[in-house]
């Protein structure tokens, strides 16, 4: 009798463990499956480039033949590729304090035949003419912005001029606005919100996101930590919210170390979306769906690599899912040769690219 009645209650625990799951939603979000991806899956096969790369690399990002690849193991930052022929080119923006110099490159992204540098220890960005990168030769910003605000950790060049910034040591609100000289305009943004209190530590750790312009009128949002979605306009306004395929929340415990607290990864713990890109009117982001507690484990140290690729409509409508042979993480697209590349770990940093079709629309 003691055993049927211990059986019962470990039996109950388990279904109020899974019903408070079930239970959790996020706030306006539309939820989809793998089976609302109307479109034929694709299944791809990569080559891996013959280009030596000197460590682990962030980001690659391709611009008509050129590779540009943040390199940490030089003194200057961005270090560019030909395409063709796979040897160097040269090696641009200087480490350094100085007036045109980087202590870091956090980001950098391509807009409007410009290269938008951004240092999250200076809090600065600059901007440079890209014909500066396809060939070799200095590096000269034609701008530099200073944020004034000095919380921002990604930041993104909107159609209207103005500089979005995701941004941290902000309970209720994780976006800012910026003018296009860089003076603070307003926070905004809600964090997300499905149910669970969080503290600020673990609220910056669960909603690290990435910032994606979507012609003409609004940006997207994604998460790492949850598999979510979010477009804004460039106002500002929330214009749609997805939750899927997997419909996993964050887990992020803090805790208190005699530095400070931290932000530890619970058990319960999912990676989402990586690296999104628009093309063609349509938006291209990695996915992983992958428990974050287990990959940590099993892979210390090691960036974390994904074999999906998940393809979406300009209005967050799902459209088809692409598998990759060889997984990757980072993506970048050269639509008008049909070509995309990623960033692979093998026994080295390898750049992979891959063959396929873009939406021409």
């Amino acid at each position: 009798m003691k055993l049927l009645i211990k059986n019962f209650l470990i039996s109950y625990a388990l279904l109020c463990i899974c019903g408070c799951e079930s239970e959790k939603s996020y706030k306006n979000a539309d939820t989809f499956s793998y089976k609302d991806f109307v479109e034929k899956p694709l299944t791809l096969h990569g080559e891996i480039l013959p280009i030596e790369v000197m460590s682990n690399i962030p980001k690659v990002l391709c611009v008509d033949s050129t590779a540009l690849i943040i390199n940490f193991n030089r003194d200057y930052w961005i270090t560019s590729y030909n395409l063709n022929n796979f040897q160097e080119i040269d090696n641009y923006i200087p480490f350094g304090s100085g007036p045109e110099e980087m202590l870091d490159l956090r980001d950098y992204f391509f807009k409007d035949e410009k290269i938008w540098a951004f240092s999250i220890n200076q809090q600065k960005i600059q901007t440079y003419c890209l014909s500066q990168f396809l060939c070799a030769g200095q590096t000269t910003p034609e701008k530099i912005i200073h944020l004034n605000e000095k919380q921002n950790c990604n930041v993104l060049s909107l159609t209207s001029g103005h500089i979005i910034t995701a941004t941290f040591g902000h309970k209720n609100t994780h976006l800012a606005l910026y003018s296009e000289d860089g003076t603070f305009l307003r926070h905004f943004g809600e964090v997300p919100d499905y149910g669970v209190k969080l503290t600020l530590v673990e609220q910056e750790m669960a909603f690290i996101c990435q910032l994606c312009n979507i012609p003409p009128d609004n940006f997207l949002i994604s998460y790492l930590g949850t598999d979510l979605l979010e477009l804004y306009d460039n106002t500002g306004v929330l214009k749609k919210t997805i939750h899927g395929p997997d419909h996993f929340f964050p887990d992020m415990k803090q805790t208190s170390t005699p530095e400070g607290y931290i932000s530890n990864i619970g058990r319960k713990a999912h990676y989402g979306y990586y690296s999104p890109v628009f093309t063609g009117n349509e938006i291209w982001i990695l996915y992983s769906g992958e428990n974050m507690f287990s990959y940590e484990k099993s892979n210390p140290q090691k960036p974390l690599l994904m074999n999906k690729i998940l393809v979406f409509s300009k209005d967050l409508v799902p459209k088809r899912i692409i598998d990759l042979d060889i997984p990757i993480y980072s993506l970048t697209i050269d639509s008008l040769n049909n070509v995309f590349y990623g960033i692979t770990l093998d026994s080295e940093y390898c750049i992979v690219k891959y063959k396929t079709t873009f939406n021409r629309d």
